[in-house]
């Protein structure tokens, strides 16, 4: 299939995906419907069919100059999906098994309580950015500034980002509808479940583990892709690009993602599980007194 000729945005779209998205969906081991362990289900958000998204570049002759600020703003939107280390360490193997052992796993509820955390602050942060938005506006807005003081404390911005944010105002400035902001809504709702959920998880008993995968995780562990990150200079305004310059940019996108998603530090994970000796020595030496 020819990109360019004429550059209209079913060939884009298909090649892209197949460049990039589809590349990125298809590493992924861990999600959750494939979780390490279920203790760490608040780490996930997704299964591992990936992740979903739709660039709209408009089906018609397409002006080239477009297309890149359209796709890094799509490759954003899969960069959550990166490799984690999870260290599960034992606590209470002593020799005479009378540790005492939580009653709560309580690093996973830590780890949950901050993934509910920052996925309901990003609800309240997207919900004070649309109060900014003139009356009559629709789409994505220009001012980000909003967003500013969440970015500083997390690093990163919540599920969607801001440039996915899609905002109808009436006349009376009341919010309307908003595509992506259902999508915002529910991160919050479902890392609240999630967190619930935890806390009903006993401290296990089990062994060490490690696990060193590709998994699709929250919005709290994606990063930023900055145009500066991908060579674009295939993008010449007045220039035709043609197939093997389309190739390039696509292979740069991913490229990207990989430097930092695979090939840079992972996120860590670490959770605290009981021996099994304890657990059943303290609960023999319980039922003896």
């Amino acid at each position: 299939m020819a990109i360019s000729d004429p550059i209209t945005e079913n060939p884009v779209i298909t090649k892209y995906r197949q460049f990039v998205t589809d590349k990125i969906n298809n590493q992924i081991v861990y999600g959750d419907d494939n979780l390490p362990k279920q203790s760490m289900s608040s780490f996930f958000n997704g299964t591992t069919d990936g992740i979903v998204s739709n660039p709209d570049l408009f089906d018609g002759p397409i002006n080239a100059a477009n297309i890149f600020a359209i796709l890094l703003d799509d490759v954003n939107k899969y960069t959550r999906i990166r490799r984690f280390n999870a260290n599960i360490t034992v606590t209470g193997a002593s020799p005479n098994g009378n540790d005492k052992i939580a009653a709560l796993n309580t690093s996973a509820n830590d780890a949950a309580n901050l993934e509910r955390e920052f996925a309901c602050e990003w609800v309240t942060t997207v919900n004070s950015g649309i109060e900014t938005v003139p009356i009559g506006t629709q789409g994505p807005w220009d001012s980000k500034s909003w967003a500013n003081n969440f970015f500083a404390k997390y690093n990163t911005l919540g599920i969607q980002d801001y440039n996915a944010i899609q905002v109808v105002v009436d006349s009376t400035g009341k919010f309307i509808s908003a595509v992506a902001h259902n999508d915002v809504e529910n991160s919050c709702k479902k890392a609240t479940q999630k967190y619930a959920a935890t806390l009903k998880i006993p401290a296990s008993v089990g062994s060490a583990a490690t696990y060193n995968d590709i998994g699709i995780l929250t919005a709290k562990h994606s990063f930023k892709i900055d145009s500066a990150d991908v060579d674009h200079s295939m993008i010449v305004k007045g220039d035709i690009m043609d197939d093997a310059d389309f190739e390039q940019l696509f292979n740069n996108l991913y490229i990207a993602w990989e430097t930092v998603a695979l090939s840079a530090s992972p996120i860590n994970y670490s959770e605290v599980v009981c021996h099994a000796n304890c657990h059943n020595s303290c609960h023999s030496s319980r039922n003896r007194r």
